[in-house]
């Protein structure tokens, strides 16, 4: 059975043609890294099946940290017509609970771990490259000053990206 989060991802990818798929998170703060970690599993599956037929005519992986703001020329560079941004949100669901994020609460500060909101990433994306952005959202159970990430953001993180490879392969 697909994940409810699965079938909002792929309507929100209708039409796409080249994918950017963006982590976001800071490693040395325990579940944040859920993003980065997710984004680095993608990218080496990607490069072990160089020669499997994907979904989309291209998809690209940037491992952006807690700096997306740092990567935006490379994303441009790639063109996307469609953007997933992936991350540790805090949005009140159940630690490792996986959501399409709605982009109207991250202006609330309510979702991102970050100190500076996605907002901002979003809306360059939208207006200068014309890319639809969806930002795919991990619950952590703990933010830290350490790199222990919780057994149940591990799980959701080898679940999400097992999924995610999956769906870019079909």
């Amino acid at each position: 059975m697909k994940p409810a989060w699965l079938k909002t991802l792929q309507d929100e990818l209708t039409g796409a043609k080249r994918v950017v798929l963006v982590g976001v998170g800071n490693p040395a703060r325990g579940d944040d890294a859920a993003g980065v970690l997710i984004a680095q599993k993608i990218e080496a599956a990607l490069l072990e099946n160089k020669k499997q037929t994907l979904r989309f005519e291209k998809i690209d992986v940037v491992i952006a940290e807690d700096v997306i703001e740092n990567y935006t020329g490379k994303i441009r560079k790639l063109r996307p017509t469609h953007i997933i941004i992936v991350d540790a949100c805090m949005s009140g669901n159940l630690p490792g609970a996986v959501s399409i994020v709605d982009q109207s609460k991250i202006d609330d500060g309510e979702v991102s771990t970050h100190r500076l909101p996605l907002t901002m990433a979003i809306e360059y994306f939208k207006q200068e490259l014309h890319a639809k952005t969806v930002l795919l959202g991990i619950e952590p159970q703990e933010i830290t000053c350490e790199e222990t990430i919780s057994a149940v953001i591990k799980d959701a993180i080898e679940t999400t990206s097992s999924v995610l490879c999956k769906y870019f392969s079909e």
